[in-house]
């Protein structure tokens, strides 16, 4: 029997690792869950291999600060997609501060 290298119309194929997502999902939730001055009730939290995405809304502009900087503090996050808002911020000028 021969086995083939698995791949993905040619290219190698990516190797998921839910439970490492799950956990990483888990201790940047736990971090935001214990940063003073942050309520993080309203944030979602997805990994997709080291990177966060963090979505959902905070009553400051400064607490989207404070929950981008507790997400980059955790060991094994590389980057933070912050996608967080506040009820008062229009979804164009989150885009644009998100790409800043």
């Amino acid at each position: 029997m021969v086995f083939k290298q698995r791949a993905f119309f040619g290219d190698p194929a990516l190797e998921e690792d839910p439970q490492g997502s799950a956990d990483l999902e888990s201790r940047v939730a736990g971090m935001l869950a214990g940063v003073q001055g942050l309520e993080a009730s309203e944030i979602d939290v997805v990994a997709s291999g080291t990177t966060i995405t963090l979505s959902g809304f905070v009553a400051s502009l400064e607490e989207i600060e404070r929950a981008a900087e507790a997400a980059r503090a955790v060991e094994g996050v590389t980057a933070v997609d912050n996608r967080l808002t506040t009820p008062d911020r229009d979804s164009a000028t989150a885009e644009r501060d998100r790409k800043v």
